[in-house]
This record gives structure tokens, sequence and C-alpha cells, in this order.
């Protein structure tokens, strides 16, 4: 996380477990969401009531990672601007553990190859960069936090 101008929290995700389960796991759900809930309840104490929070990765298209946010954040969801040298993008070419993903780079490549000028390149990412932004009173509420 971090603290943006105009009291807007930028949310990051890093996988920090040494766990053979994936961090996204429907077995690890509860963990997520006691992180998250712990992290806002923080955001509570120290953030004026206008606060918003922001988002932007490629994992917003991952069913288990939307799990984990309120439906009123996730509605705010727009495709994000190319911005091409930033793990936004390419963080979907690497696995857990930080080793390339063959599929995802094949998949990328073959519709590289399809493409007649540089215009046709965001259509090659397996997945777009959402980007998010809301009232931090949604997630106050969806982690049940008064």
């Amino acid at each position: 996380m971090h603290l943006w101008p105009e009291n807007r929290v930028r949310i990051h995700f890093r996988n920090g477990e040494e766990t053979n389960r994936g961090p996204l796991s429907r077995a690890r759900r509860p963990q997520r969401l006691a992180e998250l809930a712990a992290m806002f309840r923080h955001l509570r104490r120290v953030l004026p009531p206008a606060a918003t929070v922001v988002g932007g990765s490629w994992l917003y298209n991952i069913e288990a990672y939307r799990s984990l946010y309120p439906p009123e954040f996730l509605a705010s969801s727009r495709v994000g601007a190319d911005e091409y040298q930033f793990i936004a993008h390419w963080g979907q070419f690497l696995d857990r553990h930080g080793e390339v993903r063959p599929m995802m780079v094949r998949t990328f490549m073959d519709r590289l190859a399809r493409q007649a000028s540089a215009e046709g390149l965001p259509q090659c990412f397996p997945y777009r960069v959402l980007r998010l932004e809301s009232s931090i009173y949604a997630f106050y509420d969806f982690y049940g936090i008064r």
C-alpha cells in the first residue's frame, strides 16, 4: 500500500508466502481477507473520511483476486492506459515463484505475430490492466470495520 496525495491509497499485492498453495487459492482467501481488513482498520485511524482507494493491475481480471474487494470498487473498473514499462502489465507473465509462465508468453507472442502495427499491441496481452478507484467507505463496509 502507498499513500498518494489527496488522501488516495494505492493497493499493491505481493506474494509473501512460502507455501506450496497459491496466495489466491480458495484455502488462503480467509488469510487475504484478514490481512486486508487489518490494513483498512489501520487506515481508518490515520486517514480522513474523504479518502479513496486506487488499484491498477491485470490481477483484477482474476475472480480469486476480485473476490477480495468490495463490489463498489470493482464496479469502477476501467481498462488502463497502455503503460508498458510497469509490472502492472508484465507481471502476468510470471508465476508466484517469479518463473516465466510459458503458456502466457506463447499467447502473447502468437497474438503479437498477427499484428501489423504497434496499435495492436494492447490486444496481445492475455489480460489488460484494469484501473479502479472508489471511496474508502466501501472497504470499511465490506470488511466490517465500524
